[in-house]
This record gives structure tokens, C-alpha cells and sequence, in this order.
């Protein structure tokens, strides 16, 4: 997921609009500056932007969170509509290459950079609540307990 960029040929001002695709890197062995993409199936659910994104020690990336509007620092969205955190936690296998849907967090939070993940907990570090109110607070979660 994150942003793409429509320029409009009828010369309106560019528009940054959510992406659906999703991409497999892999690092080629034998020179680590060659890189191999993949398509892969969308996750579950609306593109998002500013999720929380982590791998675990199962051969998943955990994602939670974000916002279907992409916005700026402030929240409000590059259309101009203040954008809505989410809650839905999901998963991508490396080994099946299948999307796992995981529930959904007790609070929806957007704009993180990162998802620490120790011991089996996920951590949600700051970020977004409702109305584009930043915090400065942990949370905490575990994929099998939502």
C-alpha cells in the first residue's frame, strides 16, 4: 500500500491517491545490490497509509492500523478531508504467500513509522487517534489475543 500520484491531463493539480498493489522484494545471495519484485495479492480490506509494520519470528509482516485517506503531518487528508485511523491487524505469510486477517486493536491509531515486536508483543509507539489527536503513549498486542 502507501500513495501513488494521478497528474490529471487536463492540467488540475496532482492528486495523491491511495495504491492497492503489493510488492514481494527478495535480495538476490550472491549480490545484495540486486533486487527481484513480485506482485502479490492486495491484504484484506481498503488500501491503507501509516500503518504500523513489523516481521515476526513466524515468517510474517504484521500490519495495524493506518488510515484509508492518505494525509499530511496534520492529519488532514491531501484531498482535504480529515483522514480516520483504523484498527485492523493483518498478516503476510513469506512461506504461503497468504494475506491472515487478525482482528481488529481496542483503539484505531494511525501514522507510525514502525511496529517493535519482542517476546511476542507488538508495540504501538505514539501516532494518531480519532480526530487527528497525536499521543505519546505504548500499546501493546499480540496477534493471537486481539
Amino acid at each position: 500500500d502507501g500513495v501513488k500520484i494521478q497528474y490529471p491531463s487536463d492540467g488540475s493539480p496532482r492528486a495523491f491517491l491511495p495504491s492497492g498493489e503489493c510488492w514481494l522484494g527478495s535480495i538476490d545471495t550472491r549480490n545484495h545490490r540486486k533486487l527481484g519484485w513480485k506482485k502479490v495479492a492486495h491484504h484484506p480490506g481498503a488500501s491503507r497509509y501509516r500503518m504500523a509494520a513489523t516481521g515476526n519470528t513466524r515468517g510474517q509482516i504484521v500490519f495495524a492500523g493506518g488510515s484509508v485517506n492518505p494525509y499530511n503531518f496534520n492529519g488532514i487528508g491531501y484531498n482535504g478531508i480529515p483522514s480516520e485511523a483504523e484498527s485492523a491487524v493483518f498478516s503476510f505469510d513469506f512461506e504461503s504467500e497468504a494475506w491472515s486477517s487478525h482482528g481488529h486493536l481496542p483503539e484505531a491509531t494511525m501514522d507510525h513509522r514502525g511496529l517493535p515486536f519482542s517476546n511476542g508483543w507488538y508495540h504501538l509507539i505514539g501516532g494518531m487517534r480519532a480526530e487527528q489527536n497525536p499521543v505519546a503513549d505504548v500499546f501493546r498486542f499480540r496477534i493471537d489475543g486481539i
